[in-house]
């Protein structure tokens, strides 16, 4: 009899202990398998085709008022693509990732849409091959001379980019302008935007 109480007892333990598993949600994130793609050195340009059948879908399906500036394969990590958003006023790049299996990844940073700074014009952006490229402002005339510069270095095996510091920031919050030194600084001001 004890022996039954004890098997019910278990038996209880495990079918509730299933249901939670199955009720809880994974809030996870990809932020270092985002990071390791981002900073991965053996990046190499792949035709748009190329990507898993899954990515091709996503960004067709939630991305289609964008047009693709790049598309990058890192070995054994996943994929990077730049966009560049043409259904707005602002003609702004931006990067998505994806797994080796066409999965978007996601990041913390992510999950809030509002902006909540706007850069000071002019800024610099040192590319991969040392060139030098000012954005002159936030329109599509501005950010000509980066696009040509995608347009017209599809030879290269890295399209990486820096963005050169110091820069200065309106915050929308109060239109308050600070200045940024270092990329350390614009991941504790981004931080910042997407925890509040």
């Amino acid at each position: 009899m004890i022996f039954l109480k004890i098997m019910g007892f278990i038996v209880m333990l495990f079918l509730v202990g299933c249901d939670s598993l199955i009720n809880k949600k994974d809030y996870s994130y990809d932020d270092e398998l985002i990071n390791q793609i981002r900073n991965a050195e053996d990046k190499l340009e792949i035709e748009y085709n190329q990507l898993p059948l899954e990515s091709i879908s996503l960004i067709e399906e939630d991305y289609s008022s964008n047009t693709s500036i790049s598309e990058m394969h890192a070995p054994e990590l996943g994929y990077e693509i730049t966009l560049n958003k043409l259904d707005s006023e602002e003609n702004s790049f931006y990067q998505i990732y994806f797994d080796l299996n066409g999965k978007k990844l996601e990041s913390k940073y992510d999950k809030n849409d509002e902006k909540c700074f706007d850069f000071i014009y002019p800024i610099t952006f040192t590319m991969s091959d040392g060139t030098s490229i000012v954005v002159s402002g936030n329109n599509e005339e501005g950010w000509q001379e980066l696009k040509d510069w995608y347009d017209n270095n599809s030879n290269l095996e890295s399209k990486e980019y820096n963005l050169e510091y110091p820069v200065e920031v309106i915050l929308d919050i109060d239109n308050s302008i600070i200045v940024i030194n270092n990329e350390e600084e614009m991941i504790d001001l981004k931080e910042e935007c997407y925890n509040k």
